[in-house]
């Protein structure tokens, strides 16, 4: 639009600019012709070259605008690159500590599930709370703690009859009791361990 009052202007100029030389055609009376042709011819090369000179600066103008525009849309691509690194970084970090979240659960998971293990060439799922109260027990009897461990299996029984170690627990204990020279008691716990 800046343009094309630009190329009116030019326009209204080149015409006042003939309509000044009017008075010079009432005196061509005087001169030729062909003079007055040249004049006439002159004014238009004038005009057109003028009309031309605007017309290249319009589009040198507008060559400029277009390549102001193309470097700020350039800048804002690039911003926009950075921001979707920036963005596809924080997701894989993300799915990575998910992952790392998931893992850790599942293991801990895992450690409260009940595990398979093979009881007097028996397969049976014993629970981590009930597989440590038996190890603890018989670690009392290999350390040489018949009470506590003849205490500690009788414990065993009371919390955990229908476990897979319930019938060894009944073994241990009476051999416990037996350490002690609780031959009643002993005879008692194997008893149980038959009966069962």
């Amino acid at each position: 639009m800046h343009t094309a009052f630009k190329l009116k202007s030019v326009t209204v100029a080149a015409l006042l600019a003939a309509t000044a030389f009017l008075p010079l055609t009432a005196r061509a009376g005087l001169f030729d012709d062909d003079e007055a042709r040249k004049a006439i011819l002159d004014i238009r090369s004038k005009i057109e070259a003028l009309q031309r000179d605007v017309a290249n600066k319009a589009d040198k103008n507008s060559v400029l605008t277009l390549s102001d525009r193309n470097d700020n849309l350039q800048s804002q691509i690039a911003a926009l690159r950075g921001q979707i690194e920036v963005l596809t970084n924080d997701i894989a970090n993300a799915q990575q500590r998910q992952k790392d979240f998931y893992v850790d659960l599942d293991a801990r998971l895992r450690k409260l599930e009940p595990q398979q293990v093979n009881v007097d060439g028996q397969t049976v799922a014993v629970g981590i709370p009930e597989q440590q109260a038996y190890d603890a027990a018989l670690s009392q009897f290999k350390g040489g703690d018949y009470k506590g461990a003849a205490n500690a299996f009788a414990d065993f029984i009371k919390r955990y009859p229908q476990s897979g170690y319930a019938a060894s627990a009944q073994y241990w204990q009476g051999n416990s009791l037996y350490a002690q020279r609780d031959y009643k008691g002993a005879i008692a716990a194997q008893q149980n361990v038959v009966k069962n």
